[in-house]
């Protein structure tokens, strides 16, 4: 799914937000960060500007360890505190 953050003068989108995961059992979206800092900028204006268009749209962003930690325990399975971390 993709949210429109922006629209050119004709009314046609111009820029989006894709968040990387949808947790169905949970009704929120899921976000990794990244760790390269133009990445980083870009991507927490694109959800500050998602938050304000959307604010019924839950979007939960993780550490790539804490993902990577919730791969491993094949995903919110199990009692961690990354899993509760997103459950909560």
């Amino acid at each position: 799914m993709e949210f429109v953050l922006t629209w050119d003068e004709t009314g046609a989108p111009s820029s989006v937000f894709r968040p990387a995961f949808w947790l169905p059992d949970h009704g929120r979206f899921l976000e990794v960060e990244v760790e390269k800092q133009k990445v980083i900028a870009q991507k927490s204006t694109a959800l500050a500007t998602m938050r304000l268009l959307y604010p019924d749209v839950d979007v939960k962003v993780v550490s790539p360890r804490s993902y990577r930690g919730l791969v491993k325990r094949r995903v919110l399975g199990v009692a961690s505190p990354a899993a509760a971390m997103l459950c909560g």
